[in-house]
């Protein structure tokens, strides 16, 4: 019985991994193009995550992206490579972290084995550069 409920509890912690939901709201604006000063950042797969301050470029905010997954093994992260496609589907090329909460979803105790299944949100400014050079298209 004790394994079995050592199983449940792994089994809520890795469960409590998978990205639950991605929304988008366009930000709309006469104070859309911005400019930077820098600050500190992560690059995921050629897109860059502002963890402080903000790029050191001319860009234009598209939206805001509000990223919620547990915080499992199996769950990624908002810095990862599915948010860095993500952010390029929507035409970004950074995203500016604003906030992160974690909250606990839920907890089992069994025989002195606790799992407990947590939901992070992270909330990231989409931008697109603006100053940059364009990237030469191969046919």
């Amino acid at each position: 019985m004790r394994f079995i409920a050592s199983i449940a509890a792994v089994a809520i912690v890795l469960a409590s991994g998978h990205a639950l939901a991605a929304d988008f709201a366009a930000y709309d604006g006469k104070d859309a193009v911005r400019d930077g000063t820098g600050g500190t950042k992560i690059v995921t797969d050629g897109v860059e995550f502002w963890t402080s301050g903000t790029p050191p470029h001319h860009y234009r905010l598209l939206g805001v992206l509000t990223d919620q997954r547990g915080t499992g093994l199996l769950s990624g992260s908002a810095t990862g490579s599915s948010v860095a496609r993500h952010i390029r589907s929507l035409g970004g090329d950074a995203a500016i972290i604003l906030d992160r909460e974690d909250q606990i979803r839920g907890a089992i105790v069994s025989n002195g084995v606790v799992g407990i299944a947590r939901r992070a949100t992270t909330q990231l400014l989409v931008v697109k550069y603006e100053d940059l050079p364009a990237q030469p298209t191969t046919p």
